[in-house]
């Protein structure tokens, strides 16, 4: 992966969507190779924005641990399952490939070939006097050998067993049964007992034709008759290499897909002794092929974060990657990095005031429709420039936006926050979910969930649904305390669901008495400037 990857924080909201969106082309136009990634949902303030817009929202990824998809070996070469064992042979040399997928005629894989198919092939052969019991392909021998045919018989198949007629006459005749293949040189008697005792197929070596009276028995007892130009050693050999890759490959081999995760294949060419494992998808067809080079010489991929720094709020596989950057408005968190890097970290409203400050920076011109976004973006997470967090910095860059974008603030504003007429439709647990954050304290772990809204009272209506999802959510992640955050953006004023067994001291921290698991939050806001500190100074009291 060539490309650094710009994303925000789990449970997007606009500002973490709208930075990730601007700051990767503002890179880009700097010449660097970026691209916008996103760890959750759109929540429904960010999909409205991004419709309005035009925008297309950025690619989902589930986690920053490369993957099959992410490493995989696509243009790689593939043969039939019904090729000849010469020809897979030859490939496999001209191309120096140790492990050839095989397939079958709808392309799903039928098994793989190595060289040590190739060494168990002719170990097996070794002393017997004989090469093989096996069902060859009459016109895949002829071509392997390039013959000459004398007579071609009824049998399309060498069925049997091939020899080398190396013996003397007498012992011949008794090593030779029915429907085997006899390879011989010039030597008429040996011909005419192989064809008298059933042979199906007949080919003299060293480039001799058969005499007439060969010839004629052949015809009566319809066999095969072949001439080839070498010696019989090197026919028995050719006429093996005639055999189908299907007669050697190892069937059913093991296989990965393309979501298989880099630790998973570690571990799986850890306990094999394989050097490749092909790759599938769900219906078995070949997708490529993954080597152990492959997974020793993956890089990790660079990523530069925005909206946050804390592990606890990132992309899983976070530890995975390689934290190049870091351009945030809250407080500096736990992301550890292999060397020193660029922190953009300062008290302002939002992040894509950060963002469109680099582009002004930079002298980057702003499309009026990038300008949008990211005004967007500053109006969400500022609450129309109402709350505590919003500084002279934003005020001044949402009126820059705003004439760039072409828009008057206050009507844009009002775009921005027109989702909420439909919130009220939404589930305790998807308005949960679409903006919760993870606060690590001494004290224990903390999650927060906020919504701006002008329809307060239908979403307290979802208490006990809220209660419900926040007790499962508490128990599956370990959280000490959960609150969500209702902010009525007209009046200015927030209410609070809280769940935990501190949820009355955290009310009594705001001067405010629980009632029935409800606080009102009269001036709040924020949730990181107004929440935050008091939560942390409760949990860290409590240690």
């Amino acid at each position: 992966m060539n490309e650094t990857i710009v994303i925000g924080h789990k449970n997007p909201d606009t500002d973490s969507i709208a930075s990730a969106i601007a700051y990767s082309e503002l890179k880009n136009r700097l010449g660097e190779k970026c691209i916008a990634k996103r760890s959750g949902s759109l929540n429904p303030e960010t999909e409205h924005i991004l419709n309005v817009l035009a925008i297309e929202a950025p690619e989902y990824i589930e986690s920053l641990e490369l993957s099959v998809k992410e490493l995989l070996t696509e243009s790689y070469q593939t043969l039939q399952k019904d090729e000849t064992l010469k020809r897979i042979g030859t490939l496999m040399q001209e191309e120096e490939i140790k492990s050839l997928p095989l397939l079958n005629a709808n392309g799903t894989l039928a098994g793989v070939i190595t060289p040590g198919d190739f060494a168990k092939l002719y170990l097996q052969e070794i002393g017997s006097g004989e090469i093989s019991y096996s069902k060859i392909l009459l016109k895949n021998a002829v071509e392997n050998l390039n013959a000459t045919v004398f007579h071609q018989g009824k049998d399309t198949f060498l069925t049997g067993r091939i020899l080398i007629g190396a013996m003397d006459t007498e012992n011949l005749e008794h090593s030779l049964k029915p429907n085997d293949t006899l390879v011989i040189g010039d030597r008429v008697k040996g011909q005419r007992v192989a064809i008298l005792r059933g042979v199906s197929t007949l080919i003299l070596t060293g480039g001799c034709k058969p005499r007439d009276e060969i010839l004629e028995l052949a015809k009566e007892f319809d066999v095969n008759l072949l001439g080839f130009m070498g010696d019989s050693f090197t026919a028995a050999r050719l006429l093996a290499l005639a055999r189908s890759g299907s007669d050697v490959m190892t069937e059913s081999p093991q296989t990965v897909v393309e979501s298989t995760k880099l630790s998973e294949l570690k571990k799986l060419f850890s306990a094999t002794q394989y050097r490749a494992f092909p790759v599938v998808d769900e219906s078995s067809r070949f997708k490529g092929i993954i080597t152990k080079g492959d997974v020793i010489n993956a890089t990790s991929p660079k990523v530069i974060l925005v909206d946050h720094s804390e592990t606890s709020q990132g992309i899983e596989g976070l530890n995975w990657g390689e934290v190049v950057e870091i351009i945030d408005h809250h407080r500096l968190g736990d992301i550890q990095t292999q060397k020193p890097i660029p922190i953009n970290c300062r008290p302002v409203g939002s992040t894509a005031t950060l963002v469109a400050e680099q582009y002004f920076i930079h002298n980057i011109e702003l499309s009026p429709k990038m300008a949008a976004l990211l005004l967007s973006a500053l109006i969400s997470d500022t609450v129309m420039l109402k709350s505590p967090t919003t500084t002279s910095t934003d005020a001044n860059m949402a009126k820059k936006l705003a004439e760039i974008a072409g828009v008057s603030l206050k009507d844009f504003g009002r775009e921005v926050y027109k989702w909420t007429e439909k919130i009220a439709d939404l589930s305790a647990d998807e308005l949960l979910n679409q903006d919760l954050k993870e606060f690590e304290f001494s004290g224990g772990k903390v999650a927060i969930g906020q919504v701006e809204t002008t329809s307060v009272d239908k979403i307290l209506d979802q208490k006990s649904e809220f209660l419900k999802a926040m007790e499962y959510k508490s128990v599956e992640n370990g959280y000490k305390q959960m609150m969500f955050i209702i902010t009525d953006i007209v009046c200015g004023d927030s209410y609070a669901i809280c769940y935990g067994d501190d949820s009355s001291r955290l009310a009594e921290a705001f001067n405010q008495t629980l009632q029935k698991s409800i606080v009102f939050l009269p001036g709040v806001m924020s949730r990181k400037l107004q929440v935050v500190p008091v939560l942390g100074k409760i949990f860290s009291e409590s240690v």
